[in-house]
């Protein structure tokens, strides 16, 4: 399912990022987990196994933002139901993304109010925590984004389950 998706997020992309950087995003082994992030040094790729994944949240994501000033685009797959609260992360990532910059990133969302984490089948590693409907909207508009595309595809394990892609540009 992931792989689709990463295809269609790049393909997005293309709409917003430079020719160079497309370049060099199209020349990486896209593999969920995945993270990847411009600022002043250049494109940074971090594919996250299990090991870098759990040492990530682990360390909490706002740590490892902490050490870089600004972003042009960060894309994220697969990362951000594996922390309870996004909300610190999305305003951090706010505050570091420069005016035009492009967040591009997938979640699971659920529509589900009743929602019970034990009913979710523990067959991984690692934790993961599907966001309710409207959740990550919110938090991108107080953080200053615009939603440029949100797509939403359904997935096969739950019906009230769905991978949501999102391309959001700061203002």
């Amino acid at each position: 399912m992931y792989k689709c998706l990463i295809s269609e997020l790049i393909d997005l992309c293309n709409n917003y990022l430079s020719t160079e950087d497309m370049a060099l995003l199209n020349s990486f082994y896209l593999e969920p987990p995945i993270n990847i992030l411009k600022d002043k040094n250049g494109i940074q790729y971090n594919q996250l196994n299990c090991t870098s994944y759990a040492n990530l949240l682990n360390q909490n994501l706002c740590m490892f933002l902490h050490k870089i000033e600004t972003l042009d685009f960060i894309i994220s797959i697969d990362l951000f139901n594996r922390f309870e609260n996004v909300k610190p992360i999305i305003e951090k990532i706010g505050a570091l993304i420069t005016s035009g910059g492009i967040f591009a990133f997938t979640y699971e969302r659920i529509n589900k109010e009743d929602f019970n984490d034990s009913s979710r089948p523990k067959s991984s590693a690692l934790k993961s925590f599907p966001i309710k409907d409207g959740v990550i909207q919110k938090l991108l508009v107080t953080s200053g984004f615009y939603i440029q595309h949100e797509i939403d595809y359904p997935t096969y394990r739950k019906e009230d389950n769905f991978i949501v892609l999102i391309i959001a540009q700061k203002k």
